[in-house]
């Protein structure tokens, strides 16, 4: 019997259009908000094994989408 997952309240704007171009904010949490990412010390972060992959990744989006500038966040 599948279960009933919880309804949220949407956070998306009404009548806004998310295709549109424009700069967005991108926020991952973790499973039970493991640090798989890495860690900070020293007020900078230290990637982990998979922080580094998942930082490859992100670096290639363009590659693979022309339309995606994904800055210099990190």
């Amino acid at each position: 019997m599948p279960r009933e997952l919880p309804q949220r309240a949407t956070i998306r704007w009404t009548g806004y259009d998310y295709a549109q171009c424009g700069a967005y904010y991108l926020t991952i949490v973790t499973n039970e908000r493991r640090t798989l990412f890495g860690r900070i010390a020293g007020g900078a972060m230290q990637p982990s094994p998979i922080g580094d992959l998942a930082r490859q990744c992100w670096d290639a989006l363009p590659q693979h989408m022309s339309h995606v500038d994904v800055g210099n966040s990190w």
